[in-house]
């Protein structure tokens, strides 16, 4: 059996009244963090449209929390080495 690590990160973009438009998940290996699963879904087609600029505006910020994240593991296994 092989046991894996992985680093997940979560979000989701919300209008101001917190009606969800988009989630955002995220895996990083901690084995190997130059492998990154990312994802994301749109909750409601409508909201989305309504709401696009807010909704692409989250899904940078949690992009690069997360390839902040993954950059520091991957420094850190270069350092192991």
């Amino acid at each position: 059996m092989e046991i894996r690590k992985n680093i997940e990160f979560t979000a989701y973009s919300a209008t101001t009244e917190g009606q969800e438009i988009m989630n955002f998940t995220a895996r990083i290996n901690s084995d190997d963090p130059t492998q990154l699963t990312y994802y994301l879904g749109i909750q409601n087609q409508a909201l989305y449209k309504e709401n696009r600029a807010q909704a692409k505006s989250d899904q940078l910020a949690f992009e690069d929390a997360v390839y902040a994240e993954q950059d520091k593991l991957i420094a850190s296994k270069e350092e192991e080495k």
